[in-house]
This record gives C-alpha cells, structure tokens and sequence, in this order.
C-alpha cells in the first residue's frame, strides 16, 4: 500500500518537477492561524546597543497555526511526513509549513524516503481514528531550545484549544529518548500524561489527526517553565556559560574564558549538569553570560528579577534575536557583544574589546 502511495508522489513529481501539497484551506474540519501578534512592543529591557540591533523585533510578527486533518492519512515514521491516499503531502507536517520546500525538490531528508525498500518492513502497520502529531520541525526537537519552545508549544496550543490530549500521540522516539525530554517527563505532567504511540518502523495511518505550529515562545509557556521546582541549589552568583565542540563559539575561546575568570566568573558547561542542576544555576546567578546557544534557553527559568544577561554574537547578531526576546517577554536586563564574522563555525572574539565590556558592563 505505501509503496504505491510513494510511487504515486515521484511519478507526480517527475511529471511536473514539484511536489503536490494538501494545505488545510483545500480540507479541514478546524483550524486557527494567530500570525498578527507583534513579537514584542516594548525594548526596555535591552540595551540601547542591543535596542539597536533587535529593533526590527517590534515590526516581526508571533508564528502558531492548529490544524485539524479529516482525510485519511499514512505517516512515515522517520519525520512523520503525512500523505494523502492520493499521494499529496500534507503541507502542515512538513518543517516549517512547506516554506523551505517551495513546491521544488526541497533541501530535506524525505525524498530519501523514495528509495525505500532498504528502509521499511512494509508488513508493520498501526491504525487508529484520531490522533495527535506532533511536527518535529527538520528534527529540531532534539535540540534543547526548539524541544522547550517548539514542542512545549505545540502541546499548550492544543491543550488551551481544547483538543483532548488523551489522544494517541504520534512524537518521533528520537526526540523522547533525549536525556532532556526523560529528565522533564518527570517534571511536566504535560508530557508524562501523554498518551504515545509506541511504534519501531510501524507505518501508522489514521482517519484525522490534529497538527500545531508554535515557533515563538508565549507567556502560558513562560509561566510553566517558572513554576518548575528544582531540588538542586546553586550559590554562583556570576556565570559564563562555556561551549566546546559546537558551532558559533569564539575561535580564541580559551582567551575568552581567562577574561571571564580574571572577573570572577565560574566557567559552567550545562552539558556536564542535570537539567534539575541547570534550572538551579540560573536561579542562583546575578550575572549570566553566554555564546549564542541553546544554554541560553535555560534563561526560561529563571526568577531572579535582577538578573543580567550578557549575550556573545557573530556579526550576524540581528539574526539571533530568540534570547534576547526571552529577556523582554521576562523584563530581565539583556546586553550583548558582537564579535566577528563567522568563520568555519566559529568567529574572533576581540579580547580587550570583550575585557572592557564586562568591566563596564559589570558596573551598570
């Protein structure tokens, strides 16, 4: 059966040189667009340097959209991709709502998934009559910022428009096998309570299915992820988050990092901490200071109404606006410096630059 579905898309594909998509104004039963909410109205809580890069903040636009499907649909179990029994693809459960895709051969894993015989046992199958997807955006929920703002998103949408979350739920096992998630299922009722589709290369087919987009974090998710306990207690006042191995980090980090110790910070890698242990340094910190990264995300937990948060960026800083954002949404004071183009994944840190900021910025 899936394999004529798929050679129903790449004989439509090779016939027009575009995919066919089925959007949820050609068939659905429900659906809410909330796409003309500013991002933010207010920049006070950045400074006027930042104010300057992040001004376009005020003029960009909140991103949700809920959809709910009532055509039969089969789900790949990779990126739980949906197709219509007449082989469209089902534009809502690709990443980003079909944007990157552009109806052309998209830069994404799925056509992959045309050369499938390697990949499948086609004898596995589950069915059900309504179900909940949740849309793993490109993988990204596997990423720790994208998990707390993407997927925490998603659920709040569909709980806040009533959508019974008693449901099975279609979530790809990469994501739930995260020691972030595992961590958190313990801490959120929310994904705990879930009802999961347990399945190992299952194709799963379905009657309806409800699938949401939330790529900016809102204050219900804020609020969630304050009330979150922690056991752990922390007593660093003045934190530098330091990042190895990854990209968008200081070519001359080790530079960086003898600055930040000369000025009293400690040099925290969260990777080597409990998400519990996380939660509770960014409590106890004063003074947060960070590359661009997901570290930053933990910034959601925070509830010290004094903090300071001092941001490194490339020369791309406009571009990176997620935490900044976080700051005004929590009214916490946020700086930033900008460092270098990017080079190979990292970028020059200017060390007398980057000195005298801290010092200045440390009086402020």
């Amino acid at each position: 059966m899936l394999n004529q579905l798929y050679k129903k898309i790449r004989n439509w594909y090779d016939n027009r040189h575009k995919f066919s998509f089925l959007s949820p104004e050609k068939e659905e039963k429900y659906y809410v667009y909330v796409t003309n909410q500013p991002l933010c109205q207010d920049l006070t809580p950045l400074s006027d340097t930042a104010q300057q890069i992040f001004q376009h903040l005020i003029t960009e636009k909140d991103s949700k959209s809920l959809f709910h499907y009532t055509q039969k649909a089969t789900f790949e179990p990779d990126w739980l991709c949906g197709f219509t029994e007449n082989g469209e693809i089902i534009s809502a459960s690709v990443p980003y709502n079909n944007w990157q895709w552009n109806g052309y051969w998209p830069c994404h894993p799925l056509p992959s998934a045309f050369n499938i015989k390697y990949r499948y046992n086609f004898n596995k199958h589950l069915y059900y009559d309504k179900i909940i997807v949740v849309d793993d955006f490109f993988g990204f929920s596997k990423n720790y910022y994208h998990f707390l703002v993407n997927l925490i998103g998603q659920l709040l949408m569909l709980q806040d428009k009533g959508i019974d979350l008693t449901l099975p739920v279609l979530m790809p096992k990469s994501i739930r096998e995260q020691q972030f998630f595992v961590q958190f299922a313990n801490k959120l009722p929310l994904l705990k309570n879930l009802n999961y589709i347990n399945y190992d290369r299952h194709i799963v087919h379905c009657n309806e299915f409800f699938v949401s987009n939330s790529s900016i974090i809102t204050e219900k998710q804020i609020q969630l992820l304050e009330q979150i306990t922690s056991e752990s207690k922390s007593e660093k006042k003045k934190i530098f988050i330091g990042r190895r191995n990854v990209a968008r980090v200081a070519s001359n980090a080790d530079e960086i990092e003898k600055i930040m110790k000369q000025q009293g910070f400690e040099v925290v890698y969260f990777e080597n901490h409990t998400i519990d242990e996380q939660i509770a340094i960014i409590r106890g910190a004063e003074y947060f200071v960070s590359y661009h990264g997901a570290g930053l995300t933990n910034l959601l937990f925070a509830t010290n109404p004094n903090l300071k948060v001092l941001e490194i960026h490339n020369s791309n800083a406009k571009l990176y606006y997620h935490y900044a954002l976080f700051c005004i949404k929590k009214k916490i004071k946020y700086d930033c410096f900008v460092g270098g183009d990017m080079i190979d994944n990292s970028y020059y840190v200017d060390p007398k630059a980057f000195e005298n900021k801290i010092i200045e910025w440390l009086k402020e």
